[in-house]
């Protein structure tokens, strides 16, 4: 699961508005009571909005496993030649 965090500041001393400072995405895995990954239910977006957010998140993800994956890749690799990590 994804979730859109924004961080917001604001003067305690002013009646002045909010301030967007940071902006993350954090992702969360569903996990049973061995800590072993579990199946969810899956969300099912209902409006235009959910489903716009719906496409961006998969996109992320996609993003995020390649970079992984090249990583991971990069380290079995420098391995393999006796590097360090």
């Amino acid at each position: 699961m994804e979730i859109g965090v924004r961080v917001m500041a604001e003067r305690w001393n002013e009646a002045t508005p909010a301030t967007q400072v940071g902006s993350a995405y954090l992702v969360f895995a569903a996990v049973d009571g061995e800590g072993k990954p579990r199946i969810v239910p899956p969300v099912l977006p209902e409006t235009d909005r959910d489903r716009r957010r719906f496409q961006e998140a998969e996109i992320r993800r996609t993003h995020r496993l390649a970079r992984r994956r090249a990583i991971q890749e990069l380290r079995e690799r420098r391995a393999a030649e006796g590097y360090e990590h």
